[in-house]
């Protein structure tokens, strides 16, 4: 797998190139948005996994412990806030439920020159809410196929 700076240089790089060829505007675009794909994911991907660190940090903060089944108890009872992605968590996890994510939290949408263009017009009505874990709501991802 390769690394986000990695893919960071590699874009770079064909951009340079493609800066030196005598090519139309549109190719040189859609030559780096077809590359940037796997840059973009992958920064996506690595904001992720920071917050989620963010999240476990906070739980063996809590728990005064590396220990596993200590941690898991503290992230079942988290104290401290978590600002993540998409929510600021405040108590994400109970012993019975391990999803932060419910569906009324995430919004449909792209970002299109710096601004976000919501897919729905309901989320761009309620852009500014702040969108907090519904308890009585259906988790957000499709539970795990049962193991066989």
């Amino acid at each position: 797998m390769t690394a986000l700076y990695q893919l960071a240089i590699e874009f770079r790089e064909t951009a340079d190139k493609l800066a030196d060829l005598d090519l139309p505007p549109e190719v040189v675009a859609d030559t780096l948005e077809s590359i940037g794909g796997d840059l973009e994911l992958k920064a996506q991907n690595v904001a992720l996994f920071t917050r989620n660190l963010e999240a476990t940090a906070a739980a063996i903060k809590q728990a005064k412990s590396t220990e596993g089944p200590k941690i898991r108890e503290a992230l079942e009872s988290l104290q401290t806030k978590v600002e993540g992605v998409v929510t600021t968590y405040d108590k994400p996890f109970t012993k019975d439920d391990h999803e932060a994510i419910t569906a009324n939290i995430p919004v449909f949408g792209e970002v299109k020159e710096g601004r976000v263009v919501f897919a729905y017009s309901e989320d761009m009505k309620k852009a500014s809410d702040v969108r907090v874990k519904d308890p009585k709501a259906k988790a957000a991802a499709a539970p795990a196929p049962a193991k066989k």
